[in-house]
């Protein structure tokens, strides 16, 4: 589908935008974010739904079809999209080098040649800093709420830039990026943007400090030479400053020190384009000897490569104690892998692929997939181990993201609900053995493309309901009634809206006693921009918001009590542009007793030191 969509918009693209969109393999997202603004909106042709049992081997629906239609985007909105991308890629590329390096280099003149002489221009009032401390970090933020701040002239802005930067002695990088644009109105070569000033380096006494600052600015020019040369912004109105200093590092990087670096793992970046593969592996922990350090295994998607199991050397070390294991290679290409003491005897066997393996009191494994009488089938994407009936026996879900062979032509899409798979419940009978029970206890979640799931406390009940997250249709909330059976309760409890989610993780952060659910979306600055210029009349019903949703960025849901819905707080508490978000985690970092927020972020990219996200 992605060639079919360059095919419909990459020709109209600028030439200096679109050499720069196609020379990064990571940006494909945001290229079939432009695609979305540029081509016909897509309808729905009803698929026929295949029969057979959530408890059988044949429990898919036969995906839905789709087809474009033949209308297109208005020329006049396709063009306008265009010309304003084209701008972002001038003034951030010639006007944002030249203001990075003014900044960095302490020089005023350079700044002030930046501004034009008729600059309008204003400036937080420095009394309105907020200071706040939290362990070693401290926050000072300046915002810009009511009123437009203090008038100021081109010298004094570029004074005010400079001195906003005096805590950090040395600057280790930064960059300027444009968050939204529009063209003035009936004023050409004019363009409003709203930009994202970040810097980072260290402090005199070494401390590590970083800038975060937001900007709305107007910039005139006709050529992008103007931009490297001339004087091209005549407003500036700075809406938001924040520098942040650490007493110390929260985490230090030690791969070579403990020898991880040596494990034996292919390297995207140093494989043809034709060998990557985008999901590579997945890793699970914990103290699989019970020897009080915590042990690492890791599954491969990819063919033709085996399990790893590392074993912590007195926490000193990795090393590599696979072979004589027990543990082998699978069948199929899966990279599933997680840790269950299924049959209670306190050491933690191990689903890996589609296998399961009995763990002998932490000497080695035993493969016992047959005699268990799990079959997860083709290509698992990752679990969620708790005991859903809360019998004292811990169960599986396992989740899919696509059917084994879709049929030809499937196109999955926006709002789908049909292309991928039915996800599956295997309750553990307690001798061994595990029952698919997907359909008795209507556990699906549908047939999405499913690519995460996180167990937790939804009703304030003690069986472990659950919420799935899903790449193309809504996200899934199912409540676990507590009689064998769940039930789809995510409208009523407001937190499916759609947004292309690849992980999901859940905890109480802020001690409550709710659970929050904090899950990992793309975001896009060029996608938001884009989509900026179109709105719901240009599509189908429906289609225009799940388009927004797909690079809205991670989303996290809090609620006030348990008779309360959700509510999406990701923006208010500055937890939402994590980039291209695959997975998110929360953990007790620092040890305050608070549950911190982890995201991980990144697609793949030629080079080693720019990956996407």
């Amino acid at each position: 589908m992605l060639k079919y969509l360059l095919k419909c918009v990459a020709p109209g693209l600028p030439n200096c935008f679109r050499t720069a969109l196609m020379s990064r393999l990571t940006l494909y997202c945001l290229i079939v974010l432009g695609a979305i603004a540029g081509i016909a909106a897509w309808q729905l042709r009803s698929g026929e739904r295949g029969s057979g049992s959530a408890d059988s081997d044949e429990r898919l629906h036969a995906p839905a079809q789709f087809e474009p239609a033949e209308s297109v985007l208005d020329a006049e909105k396709q063009q306008a999209i265009w010309d304003s991308e084209h701008a972002t890629f001038e003034i951030e590329t010639h006007l944002g080098q030249r203001f990075v390096q003014a900044v960095t280099d302490r020089s005023i003149d350079q700044l002030i040649g930046i501004f034009a002489d008729d600059l309008r221009a204003n400036v937080p009032d420095t009394g309105s800093s907020r200071l706040r401390t939290l362990g070693p970090l401290t926050e000072r933020r300046t915002d810009v709420e009511a009123e437009p701040g203090l008038s100021v002239d081109r010298s004094e802005l570029a004074a005010w830039l400079i001195a906003a930067l005096e805590p950090i002695g040395d600057i280790d990088g930064g960059r300027l990026r444009v968050l939204q644009i529009e063209a003035v109105q009936d004023r050409k070569h004019e363009w409003d943007v709203e930009l994202l000033w970040t810097a980072h380096g260290k402090t005199s006494d070494g401390q590590s400090a970083a800038v975060d600052s937001h900007h709305r600015a107007t910039v005139r020019y006709v050529d992008h030479i103007e931009l490297t040369q001339a004087a091209t912004v005549i407003r500036w109105q700075v809406d938001s400053h924040t520098m942040r200093m650490s007493q110390q590092q929260l985490m230090t990087e030690v791969t070579s020190e403990v020898e991880l670096d040596k494990v034996a793992l292919p390297d995207n970046w140093n494989l043809p384009v034709e060998k990557q593969n985008l999901y590579n592996f997945q890793m699970a922990v914990a103290d699989y000897d019970r020897d009080g350090f915590l042990d690492i295994v890791v599954a491969s998607g990819s063919a033709g490569l085996k399990p790893i199991l590392l074993k912590s050397e007195q926490g000193r070390r990795f090393h590599d104690v696979t072979p004589g294991s027990g543990l082998t290679p699978w069948s199929g290409p899966s990279f599933l892998v997680s840790w269950i003491d299924y049959d209670n005897d306190g050491f933690p066997d191990l689903l890996l692929g589609d296998r399961l393996y009995h763990n002998e009191r932490g000497q080695s494994f035993t493969d016992v997939t047959e005699a268990s009488a799990f079959a997860p089938g083709f290509n698992p994407m990752g679990c969620s181990v708790a005991d859903f009936d809360v019998d004292g026996l811990l169960d599986l879900y396992i989740v899919y993201q696509v059917t084994p062979a879709p049929p030809e032509g499937t196109v999955p899409w926006v709002g789908d609900d049909e292309s991928g798979a039915f996800n599956q419940l295997w309750h553990n009978e307690g001798n061994g053995r595990f029952r698919n029970i997907t359909g008795k206890a209507h556990a699906s979640g549908g047939g999405r493309e499913s690519l995460a799931v996180t167990a937790l406390f939804y009703d304030g009940d003690h069986f472990p309901d659950l919420y799935i997250a899903n790449d193309f249709g809504p996200n899934v909330l199912l409540r676990n009634r507590g009689n064998g059976t769940f039930e789809d309760v995510s409208e009523q409890a407001v937190c499916s809206d759609f947004a292309t989610s690849m992980g999901v993780s859940s905890g109480d952060l802020d001690n409550d006693g709710l659970a929050e659910i904090y899950v990992a979306n793309m975001y896009s600055k060029m996608g938001r921009r884009i989509i900026a210029g179109v709105s719901a009349d240009d599509y189908p019903p429906g289609v225009f918001e799940q388009i927004q949703g797909s690079c809205a960025g991670n989303t996290l849901y809090q609620r006030a009590s348990l008779s309360d819905s959700f509510q999406e707080t990701s923006h208010t508490l500055e937890v939402n542009s994590v980039g291209w978000a695959f997975a998110t985690a929360m953990a007790d970092f620092n040890g305050d007793g608070w549950l911190d927020l982890y995201g991980t972020a990144g697609y793949r990219s030629f080079q080693r030191r720019e990956p996407d996200g």
